[in-house]
């Protein structure tokens, strides 16, 4: 089922992408691919019993990309190529990034091919952002790096306790 879903959209995007006068098919498709990816990606670490660490990852990746793009303010690395603001980092990468990530990583360990699959649907999201004019590259880059590093944070409670960590392997 993840693998059909993902391929379609990944297929969407670059099929969308294709034609310079569908700017506003892109844009739409980069919409789908950054809640598609990481909707998937929460409902198998629900279903594996990790919704604690998912969703604390999620907060985590949303806290940090709003707080930069509030925090830069007016500065020239904020600005999108549209003549926008508040375009650094770009948070339809990080969250696609945060759900390829996970779904590669912890849904999908012994299946690579559905990981490249998700990768794949993460990358044509930033490609999307940057040929809708939304973003740039180093946008887009960096978006898809804190994306891929939320999804170390862990988050446990247990009776008196709670704890934020974050461990990530290689």
């Amino acid at each position: 089922m993840f693998g059909k879903i993902i391929t379609s959209a990944v297929l969407a995007t670059l099929m969308l992408g294709s034609s310079p006068a569908a700017a506003n098919e892109v844009a739409i498709a980069s919409d789908v691919g950054q809640v598609v990816l990481p909707l998937l990606a929460g409902v198998c670490a629900f279903r594996q019993q990790r919704g604690p660490d998912f969703l604390a990852g999620l907060v985590a990746q949303t806290a940090i990309v709003q707080g930069l793009k509030r925090g830069l303010g007016d500065a020239a690395i904020n600005q999108r190529p549209n003549g926008g603001s508040q375009g650094f980092p770009s948070g339809h990468t990080a969250a696609a990034f945060y759900g390829a990530t996970n779904l590669a990583r912890k849904c999908f360990p012994d299946r690579p091919a559905l990981g490249a699959l998700a990768y794949a649907a993460a990358i044509a999201v930033g490609v999307a952002r940057v040929q809708s004019d939304n973003h740039d590259t180093l946008q887009v880059g960096i978006g898809a790096v804190i994306g891929y590093y939320a999804n170390g944070v862990t988050f446990s409670a247990s009776s008196g306790h709670v704890g934020i960590g974050y461990t990530l392997k290689f």
